[in-house]
Parts: C-alpha cells; structure tokens; sequence
C-alpha cells in the first residue's frame, strides 16, 4: 500500500519516564539506578527528617532485579531535610565485581550525587535540603 508512516524502526535506546511536575512549595526527586548482577543485595531509602522521630521513609526499593534500570520520581517537600540512603548486603557496592550498575540522584533537576557504589561500606548516605 502507498502512503502512511513506514514501521518505525527501534533504535535500542531507552525511553524516558515523562518529568512529573510538582505544586508549590515542592520540588522534584529523581532516582535513576542500574543494578549490577546481584540487583537482590541492594536496597535503598530516601526518608524524610520529621520534628519528633528522627528521618522516615518516604520511598524505598527492595527485591530490585539484576542487570535492570529503575527511574523513580516524587515530589518532596521544599524546605525539609532529606537523606537517601544505599545499600548492598554483601558490602561489595553496585559495580564492578558484578556487572557495570550506579546510581544518580537530583533536587529539580541538579544533582545530588552520580555514584558507582564501588567499595566496601555496607552503605553510603548523601543528605541534602538540611541545614548545617
């Protein structure tokens, strides 16, 4: 048949999550997360510091597949204390024992920290939004 688009052809890349937007006093939290081969081990939190009980959960990623890319977004309060939180059970981070995996975190739009998680620590912690 003649005339209409030809079948788009894939071009292997992938397809980013539309920017969500936020209302006023509330800006925009972005996780993008490559897990390594062992995606299980890792866990991790961004919580929330509240006037009477120290930080609490807002969001969290746990049983994380291998080898997969996650791209979460929330919109977090302005004006509030923020820390997110990785961690590998096996202490071995998300690259390169296992496979090639990290993690890059942003406050709309900047960002916060660009990570391959490739140590030791059974964790590590970036804080951003507190006061000093």
């Amino acid at each position: 048949p003649t005339g209409g688009d030809p079948t788009p052809i894939p071009t292997g890349e992938p397809t980013l999550a539309p920017t969500i937007s936020c209302a006023k006093k509330r800006v925009r939290f972005s996780l993008e997360l490559q897990t390594d081969e062992k995606g299980e081990d890792t866990t991790w939190f961004l919580k929330m510091k509240t006037k009477k009980k120290g930080f609490r959960n807002k969001l969290k990623g746990t049983n994380l597949a291998s080898n997969k890319l996650y791209r979460r977004q929330i919109c977090i309060k302005k004006k509030k204390c923020y820390k997110f939180i990785i961690k590998d059970k096996k202490k071995d981070g998300l690259c390169c024992s296992h496979g090639l995996g990290y993690y890059k975190i942003t406050r709309n739009g900047k960002l916060l920290k660009n990570s391959t998680y490739n140590n030791d620590n059974r964790y590590e912690i970036k804080k951003f939004g507190c006061k000093q």
